[in-house]
This record gives C-alpha cells, structure tokens and sequence, in this order.
C-alpha cells in the first residue's frame, strides 16, 4: 500500500470520526430531558474522545441502543430511532470496509 493511499484512508477514517462525533452531539441537544439516552450519548461522545476505534465505537452504540431498548419495553425515544436508522443504513457511510471493502 502507498503511503498517499494510507494518509487518505485516515484522512477519511477521521472525517468520519467527526461526522458522527457531530451527529451524537446533535442529537444530545435533542434529547437532553432524557437521562438514559444522554447518558448512552456520553458514553460514545466519551469513547470518540478518547480515540476508541470507530469500529468499536459503533458496535458499542448498537448494543447500548439495544439494551435501551429492552428496559424501556422496547420503545426507543425519537433521537435514539434516529441514530440506529444512521447507523444501520450504511454501515459503510461511517468507516471504510477495509483495504478490499470485504470485511
């Protein structure tokens, strides 16, 4: 891999970082009546912050939104239904598949 192909792939790895870095923060706005879901916000606000791997950052937020889900009789509020759309959409919108795309 040439090291012009290795800055872009974290140049976009960043972007996408920051993308939904904002959305999350967005999104906290929205819901800030809401104790658990801004405590789930927090939570992967926090781990964005302290670099945790976006890949991990995501599959903790599906299954935080998921257990959410469970203890509020599976009811999810209006910003939490908005984020898992985003992130189940494309799951590709927020991070690169890896070098082929396969993974």
């Amino acid at each position: 891999m040439k090291r012009c192909d290795v800055e872009r792939d974290e140049n976009r790895m960043v972007s996408s970082k920051e993308k939904l870095q904002q959305v999350l923060m967005d999104l906290q706005k929205e819901c800030a009546d809401d104790r658990d879901t801004t405590a789930l916000i927090d939570n992967a606000l926090d781990d964005l912050k302290h670099n945790v791997d976006l890949d991990k950052v995501i599959f903790r937020l599906n299954q935080n939104i998921s257990n959410y889900s469970l203890a509020h009789n599976f009811k999810l509020s209006p910003a939490l239904t908005k984020l898992q759309i985003m992130l189940r959409e494309n799951p590709n919108k927020w991070t690169d598949a890896g070098l082929t795309g396969s993974i």
